[in-house]
């Protein structure tokens, strides 16, 4: 699974994505693979097709009901 750089997010040595389901947001750890010029490869902690948050914002929290928009 390839995901962009920016929905990328570390904190204490662990890497994140937001992904959204059912309106709702959760934090899922993922481990990185190789590095490509736009994106980062995700060995696990995704499967494909899940919708995830490009550019996550500060204080975003677990639970939080947001509203998805595709670009």
């Amino acid at each position: 699974v390839l995901v962009p750089k920016k929905a990328v997010v570390s904190d204490a040595g662990s890497s994140f994505v937001w992904v959204v389901s059912d309106d709702k947001v959760r934090r899922v750890g993922v481990t990185l693979g190789r590095d490509f010029q736009d994106g980062v490869e995700v060995l696990q902690g995704l499967t494909g097709g899940e919708m995830v948050i490009v550019v996550p914002p500060p204080g975003l929290r677990n639970g939080e009901v947001v509203t998805p928009t595709t670009t």
